[in-house]
């Protein structure tokens, strides 16, 4: 059977890419990584329910501290209004890479979206996903795929699959900067837009 790790942040995107390839009778790992974000508490909740419903164990792993190298929205709301964090897809997959190498997993999963607004992101796009997935796979020297169905999709998109799928979507978690609905940051938003709530 084909082994996926899937990053799983308890956000939409992410719990409707879980449950989506589950469906698919895919054997999924779902992995919440703590990297100093400040919602990680929250986040953590979401995806937790979110893969009890689906009867998965949850894997955690933490590493806060790497929150001191940058500055941003996400680790630092009260300074920093900018949501980019530097290298944070990498890191992700970097490390679910890692988790899917010592599994034998053959894919690692990542809820990636179309990218709106006007601050670009930069490591949401094809290009760096398929330049990961070469880069990884030669430094285990180990076949890994980067598995990305939604990354031409906006979220209304991905709330209709949840919603055919049976996905709880108010057991998930957007918000960037407060463990509770700040009703103003990016994810919160482009959240209300899609679903009519916070």
């Amino acid at each position: 059977m084909y082994k996926v790790t899937v990053l799983l942040s308890g956000g939409i995107d992410s719990s409707v890419l879980l449950a989506l390839l589950n469906n698919y009778g895919l054997e999924c790992t779902p992995i919440f990584i703590n990297y100093g974000q400040v919602t990680a508490e929250k986040e953590y909740m979401s995806a937790l329910e979110i893969s009890k419903r689906l009867e998965l164990d949850l894997e955690i792993i933490s590493a806060p501290d790497i929150s001191k190298m940058s500055v941003n929205q996400l680790t630092n709301p009260e300074i920093s209004q900018n949501p980019f964090y530097p290298n944070r897809n990498l890191l992700l997959l970097t490390l679910g890479s890692i988790y899917a190498y010592e599994n034998k997993h053959q894919g690692i999963a990542i809820g990636a979206i179309k990218a709106l607004g006007t601050i670009p992101f930069p490591d949401i796009s094809h290009e760096f996903f398929e330049k990961f997935s070469d880069m990884v796979s030669y430094s285990l020297n180990y076949e890994l795929s980067i598995l990305t169905p939604f990354i031409d999709m906006s979220k209304k998109e991905v709330v209709e699959i949840g919603k055919k799928l049976g996905v709880p979507l108010e057991s998930t978690y957007s918000c960037l900067v407060n463990n509770k609905p700040c009703e103003k940051c990016e994810s919160c938003m482009s959240r209300k837009e899609a679903l009519g709530v916070f």
